[in-house]
Formats: structure tokens, C-alpha cells, sequence
């Protein structure tokens, strides 16, 4: 059975409608539900990243406007929403914890029509069943902020929102302008978050393309789909350009500046020799990752392939076989799990992705034409691709990963369900060994990952803000211990209108106790790339002699941060001449923190605005 037979199959299937669809948009939901309900109030790093969201929602939504008050590194788009919310309801993390369930949820249903609509509804279950219990609420490590719920940027969950929703727009059989127009706009919401982004965008676009190409073989279809896609792209661009010059006095320049601040670390020399990219890529540790790459990849590969050799099987020995072989791989991936855990299974995905997508290149260019489901798994693989390459031999669901692998993990359900079946010209149903494997590896990775974010979510004992700020972390670690003394320390030593400059991190103390910091730098410069595309000291101490903030809280050596690229004071520290001009102006009043000046030690030093410092206010 050819792979367009097998698609024709999928469209109709009786259960493609939308009364159909209830149970499992039901299910699914209920789903995330229940993970929510397990680690309410849960998500959110106190320390790294995900302060600095909410304090920049707070601020943009006083009147604040990105990039002129406050440096960012990435995209408007994602803030700018977050001020909205805030200038709508208020500041509080309920309300940003809420839109991020939303955006959530909205994916979830994304992925699940998707796939039910191109191969069919069990297919779309089990893809949007495993972004939900692997990426959606993931937390395997101390870390909180590499979720869906409480992200270390909101570039990348909303990012990942709009490059399925650009799939979507490209993969279903619309044809129209107006579906054309959208798919521009969509990408042109993708320009406003980050650079891996703007690259996936960029690649579903091409690829899309190519394949209209194909199918078609009409010059002026391609025309027309480049002209729509190009006015659509312009459109959000143009509208963030105006908010700037209307909103935020800006000059032209500055405005297509600040709309194009996402792909800025693209130009930045220093980003490009940073070593912890090195590390997020694997590229540092190249033997042990390309190890743990083929430990892993032989396993999913050696499962998939054993459900080939059965499928292949006459009926008899197909069923009895198959029973007992996905019974086996259960129990053997159950009895490996201690020395293979099924969640470093990621780090196969972006070269099984890499293969999958070659393999659905070689089934359309034998096919006759391109089916609904091919183009699906073509743009999937190409996005997975795109996506992974930034973290190609270091992929973890821990870090990047929990959205940059989203892509990659809904291809390798693809993998199983479709494209397999399709290359063997098999109908689904003489492949059930294949589906049934590929489902017992998805719901291995989904459950081992959903189960130990559930445990850490369990053990989050320790309160920070009040009210609708109110959340929890691991009171065990010593920076939650004392980012709740910090808070605590501030609230009763300083004055209710003061303002605060923390560095190199700590936001958090400034959105919980409302305390403005009159500088653009507000947090990530702990890293020497960060701190010098921020501009360096100069900069940094040319905004504190401008707009001095009252106090300033210097949180001295993070251990979760080691190396020289986070090697903030000492001999080689990148940050001394700052930390130099801060002792001059001010002084020290107050230390949470061993005493030692030791490196490797967390210290919260805590410093007034002398009052002789700066001349006659």
C-alpha cells in the first residue's frame, strides 16, 4: 500500500470529526489538569531566570518600555504580552502562571488535531500525550525554569507555540492567500523571539516551498505563496516598529532596533566564543556525549527494528510474536531502567530526527505524489532538526531541551505511527508491532520524566511572596534558604519606596517586594557574554551614576556556576571595575551568608546609597 493510500486511509477514517475528537480533547486535558493540580504553585526557579519574567512583565506593565528601561536579550513579542497581561490584571504570578497553562494547553490541542487530522487520532493521543508529561511540566533537576509553566524565557514556549501553529498552516491543505498571509504573520511572530527560532521558521518555510514545488509544478502557485508569506512576515514586524515609536518615543532607528532584538546576539562576537555554548551543544565533551548518543540510539533503534522483522511476519506468528516481544522490551526497559533511564533517551532524538527526516525525503521521491501525512512528517523532521541543533550532542530534557526537543519528540511518535509503515507500504494495521514499540518508548520517556518532576514537585516545602505571588521551592537547597532571608532581611530594612540593583541575579526580591531598579540591567550578568553585550562596566556603572539605586544587593560567587565564564570577581573576574565603583559609593549593611569571602560560597551582600556618594540629589 503506497504512503498516499495509506493517508487517504487516515482522511477517511470515521472518527476524523470533530464529535470524534471529544474524549481525547477531553482526555487531554484532564491531563494536563492533573499535572497542574500535582505541582500547583511549584514552578519557577527562585533564583536563575524565570525572576527576571516576572519583574519584567511588572515593569513594562507600570509603563516601562523594553530595551530603552530594560536590557533583554531576546524578542519583544513575549514581553510585551506578559506587560499586557500585568497592565490588564494586575501584576501577580498567578496571572503569568495561568497564561502559561493557556499557552500550554493551546499546543497541547495544536499537536493533537495535527496529527489526528494527517495520520489519525491515536497517532495525535500519544504526540500530545508525551509533550504533556515530557516537556509541559518537566523538572528532573534543581533547576525550575526549563518548563512550560515557569520558563527561564518565554521566547521559547511561545516560540514553540507558533512554530506547530507555522506547521500547521503549511501542512494542512488550505492553499488559500489568506491561509498564505497568516503562515508570513506566524512567522514574522517568530522573528520577535530568539535565533533558533527565526532559523526553524525560516527552514519550515523553504521546505514548504520545495514540496509545493513538487506536488504542483506551478510557477505562479510559488510566486503567490512567496509574495503572501513575505506580506504576512511584515506585518507583525511593522506593528512592533509602531508600538515602539508610538509607545516608547523612539527614534526609526532604535525602533527597528529594538523589533529585531531577538537575532541581536546572532552579530554579538563574544556570543559566538562563549564557552557554555560549548556545553549546551556537547561540543566540550564531543567523546562522552557522541557515547551516551549511541548507547541510546542503538537501544530505540534496535526496539523499532525488532518491530519491523515481526511485522514482516505471516499474520500467525505477527500476533503471538509481537504480544510477547512489546512485553519483553516493557520489562527489559523497566529492568535497565537504573543503568539507561529512559529519559536519556533524548539524547538520541536529534539524530534519529536527522534519519527519520532523510528516510521521509527518500519515501516522497518515490512516491507519485505528497500526501497530507508525508508533508507533516517532513516539516516535523525539519523543525526537529532546526530546533536540535543548538544542543545536537548534549539533547536532555533538563535544559534546552524541554523546548527545543518538543519537535523531536513528536517525530519520533511520527517515526513509529507513519512514516515506518509508509516506507514498508504496510497499512497500519499489518504494523501494530512497530506502533505498539514506538508507544512503549514514548510512554517509557513520559513516564520516567513525568514521575521524578513529580517527586521534586513534591518535596518544594518553602513559601516565597504572599497572596497571588505566592509560590513554592526546594527549601532543602541553600539558594532558596536564602533568597527567603533576602527578601526577608529587605522587607524590614529598607524603605517601602526605595529602589534595588541586584547583581548578578536575585530579581526576584525586586518583583516580590516592588522595588523599581532605576538601571536597564536588571539581571543575567553573570556571564561574561551577557555582561559584555550589555556593554560592560562602563555601561553599567555610566546607568548607576546617572539613576543610582538606593541599595544594591551583590550576590557573590553562585557555585551553580563555575568557570571562568562565570568567574564574576577575583583575578580573573570580568566584573571587577563594576565591583570596584559599587565600594567606592556605597556600603555594606547587612550579609546573609557564611562570612567567608572564599570563592564557591553564596553570600547576599546587601549595600547602601552613601549619602555623600553622589552630590546633592
Amino acid at each position: 500500500m503506497s504512503a498516499e493510500t495509506l493517508t487517504a486511509a487516515a482522511r477517511r477514517e470515521p472518527g476524523a470529526t470533530r464529535r470524534a475528537d471529544v474524549p481525547a480533547v477531553v482526555g487531554l486535558t484532564a491531563l494536563l489538569a492533573a499535572m497542574a493540580f500535582a505541582s500547583w504553585r511549584a514552578w519557577g526557579d527562585p533564583v536563575a531566570d524565570f525572576p527576571k519574567q516576572l519583574y519584567m512583565a511588572w515593569r513594562i506593565g507600570e509603563g516601562e518600555i523594553l530595551y530603552r528601561d530594560i536590557r533583554h536579550f531576546y524578542g519583544p513579542l513575549s514581553q510585551l504580552w506578559n506587560g499586557g497581561l500585568f497592565a490588564l490584571f494586575g501584576p501577580s504570578y498567578l496571572i503569568l502562571i495561568l497564561s502559561n497553562l493557556l499557552v500550554a494547553l493551546g499546543l497541547t490541542l495544536l499537536l493533537y488535531f495535527l496529527v489526528a487530522r494527517c495520520i489519525d487520532r491515536f497517532s495525535g493521543c500519544v504526540a500530545a500525550g508525551a509533550f504533556v508529561l515530557i516537556h509541559v511540566f518537566q523538572q528532573l533537576g534543581l533547576n525550575a525554569s526549563y518548563n512550560f509553566i515557569g520558563p527561564y524565557s518565554h521566547e521559547s514556549t511561545h516560540g514553540a507555540l507558533l512554530v506547530f501553529l507555522l506547521i500547521a498552516l503549511l501542512a494542512l491543505p488550505v492553499g488559500s492567500v489568506r491561509s498564505w498571509i497568516v503562515a508570513g504573520a506566524t512567522l514574522g511572530g517568530l522573528v520577535l523571539t530568539k535565533p533558533e527560532l527565526v532559523l526553524a521558521g525560516a527552514s519550515l518555510a523553504v521546505a514548504a516551498l520545495t514540496v509545493d514545488w513538487i506536488d504542483f509544478r506551478s510557477p505562479a502557485r510559488v510566486r503567490a505563496m512567496i509574495v503572501a508569506m513575505a506580506a504576512g512576515t511584515w506585518l507583525p514586524l511593522l506593528l512592533c516598529v509602531a508600538y515602539f515609536l508610538t509607545f516608547g518615543g523612539a527614534s526609526l532607528r532604535e525602533a527597528v532596533g529594538w523589533t529585531f532584538g531577538g537575532i541581536a546576539p546572532l552579530f554579538s562576537a563574544s556570543a559566538h566564543t562563549n564557552p557554555i555554548y560549548g556545553e549546551i551543544s556537547g561540543l566540550s565533551i564531543l567523546n562522552e556525549s557522541v557515547g551516551r548518543i549511541g548507547e541510546t540510539l542503538l537501544i530505540i533503534l534496535g526496539i523499532l527494528a525488532g518491530g519491523i522483522c515481526i511485522d514482516l511476519m505471516n499474520d500467525v506468528l505477527r500476533r503471538w510474536l509481537g504480544i510477547a516481544y512489546l512485553v519483553c522490551v516493557a520489562l527489559l526497559l523497566y529492568l535497565l531502567a537504573d543503568v539507561v533511564p529512559p529519559y536519556s533517551f533524548a539524547y538520541a532524538l536529534p539524530v534519529i530526527s536527522t534519519l527519520g527526516t532523510t528516510l521521509v525525503v527518500f519515501t516522497m521521491a518515490r512516491s507519485d505524489g505528497v500526501g497530507r501525512a508525508e508533508k507533516l512528517a517532513l516539516l516535523v523532521g525539519v523543525a526537529a532538526v532546526t530546533l536540535s541543533l543548538k544542543i545536537y550532542f548534549n539533547a536532555t530534557f533538563w535544559w534546552m531541551g524541554f523546548s527545543l526537543l518538543v519537535p523531536s519528540t513528536v517525530f519520533l511518535v511520527l517515526l513509529g505511527m507513519h512514516i515506518v509503515p509508509a516506507f514498508l507500504q504496510r497499512a497500519p494495521a499489518r504494523t501494530f508491532v512497530v506502533r505498539w514499540a514506538t508507544l512503549v518508548v514514548v510512554g517509557a520517556m513520559s513516564l520516567h520524566v513525568a514521575w521524578g518532576s513529580l517527586w521534586t514537585y513534591g518535596t518544594k516545602n518553602l513559601a516565597l511572596g504572599e497572596g497571588l505571588d505566592r509560590f513554592h521551592v526546594l527549601g532543602s537547597t541553600m539558594e532558596s534558604q536564602l533568597m527567603h532571608e533576602v527578601v526577608h532581611r529587605l522587607s524590614t530594612s529598607t524603605e517601602p519606596d526605595s529602589t534595588l540593583m541586584v547583581f548578578p541575579g536575585a530579581v526576584l526580591a525586586n518583583y516580590l517586594l516592588r522595588k523599581r531598579n532605576p538601571t536597564p540591567y536588571v539581571a543575567n550578568l553573570g556571564s561574561r557574554t551577557w555582561y559584555e553585550f550589555s556593554g560592560g562596566s562602563s555601561a553599567i556603572v555610566g546607568a548607576m551614576e546617572r539613576t543610582p539605586p538606593d541599595y544594591v544587593v551583590y550576590v557573590r560567587s553562585p557555585p551553580q556556576f563555575p568557570g571562568p565564564a562565570y568567574q564574576i570577581w577575583g583575578p580573573e573576574g570580568f566584573a571587577n571595575a563594576l565591583l570596584a565603583w559599587i565600594g567606592e559609593h556605597y556600603d555594606e549593611v547587612d550579609r546573609v551568608g557564611p562570612r567567608s569571602q572564599s570563592f564557591g560560597e553564596l553570600v547576599y551582600v546587601l549595600l547602601k546609597k552613601r549619602k555623600d556618594a553622589f552630590g546633592p540629589e
